[in-house]
């Protein structure tokens, strides 16, 4: 039996079938590297180094053998500045399939307030506002590089609170699962969904509002924003219908975050039915007013008093 190993071994089950031939057919097919080489690297050349040896069936363990072991050098060397080429050499191409890529870091998710819908005049904390002026919402996602529009933003849950604290017993909802809150007590219109579940940002708007259980001087609105990230290389984040979705999918998300901005504070100036600020003739009438019209009821009730007498008098004669 022949085989190619860099040291004599009598086991050959330990080396690759590709490694042995008969002598009877001499003949080798590997890999440069499958029958263990010696490897020699020089500047310009890559040399591979093979021993071919002979095994013979003797007894390792006697002092004295009478069958020579026969070893033959080979030697493979190959410049480094020149290619092989061949038209037996087939290229094997296969698909690589990658994936999902892994990210690093915090995304910066900011919600701003403005009094214009290209917001242009932002509301900055303690701004006042008036009833009942829109309050456009924009809730954005940075630090994404340009031309990147895989990560979808999804503004889950908004609502609104008296206080900056998320747990407030008092909240108006805005967005519930992704879509608009069902405030079925409102007016059309009172609150507007305009973009959400989308690249890079989310937009929505509300009517300024008072809330009942405040006075005057403790009206204060917080908009609160449970936001969700989603990578959508490969479209797994699913796509939102408010109009004909009855079950909502919610996203799986890598990435989420409560954010806050506010108080706005809201203006003492009350309001008529249809919400816009009263005229001069809605005030609450002074003390000379009041005077006045308490002498006009007493003008007009002693009128129809004596107006009743002379009728009584009139019946008698």
């Amino acid at each position: 039996m022949l085989y190619i190993a860099a040291e004599v071994t009598r086991d050959l089950t330990t080396l690759p079938d590709k490694c042995k031939a008969l002598p009877s057919d001499p003949v080798f097919t590997f890999n440069l590297t499958e029958c263990e080489p010696v490897l020699v690297s020089g500047d310009d050349t890559q040399k591979y180094l093979y021993k071919v040896r002979n095994l013979k069936h003797v007894d390792t363990s006697s002092s004295i053998k009478r069958i020579e072991d026969y070893t033959l050098d080979v030697s493979c060397n190959f410049t480094n500045s020149k290619s092989v080429s061949s038209v037996e050499i087939k290229p094997e191409i296969n698909n690589i399939g990658t994936a999902l890529p892994s990210f690093d870091g915090d995304f910066t998710v900011t919600l701003e307030l403005s009094d214009t819908n290209d917001f242009s005049m932002p509301l900055a904390a303690n701004s006042e506002i008036t009833i009942p002026d829109l309050i456009y919402a924009k809730v954005s996602l940075s630090d994404i590089p340009d031309g990147i529009d895989e990560f979808i933003l999804d503004m889950e849950n908004c609502f609104a609170t008296d206080e900056g604290d998320t747990d407030d017993l008092h909240q108006y909802s805005i967005i519930e699962d992704s879509c608009l809150a069902n405030n079925t007590f409102e007016e059309v219109g009172a609150r507007t969904l305009t973009r959400n579940r989308a690249a890079r940002f989310g937009l929505f708007n509300l009517k300024a509002f008072r809330w009942s259980h405040l006075t005057d001087n403790q009206q204060a609105i917080y908009v609160h924003c449970m936001v969700k990230i989603c990578y959508n290389g490969d479209g797994q984040c699913p796509s939102l219908n408010c109009e004909t979705d009855m079950t909502r999918r919610s996203i799986e998300s890598f990435h989420e975050k409560m954010i806050t901005a506010g108080p706005l504070i809201v203006s003492t100036i009350h309001t008529k039915g249809d919400g816009r600020i009263p005229n001069d003739d809605m005030h609450e009438p002074d003390g000379k007013t009041r005077v006045k019209h308490m002498q006009n009821i007493f003008v007009a009730s002693l009128a129809l008093f004596v107006i009743g007498l002379l009728f009584l008098i009139w019946r008698k004669l």
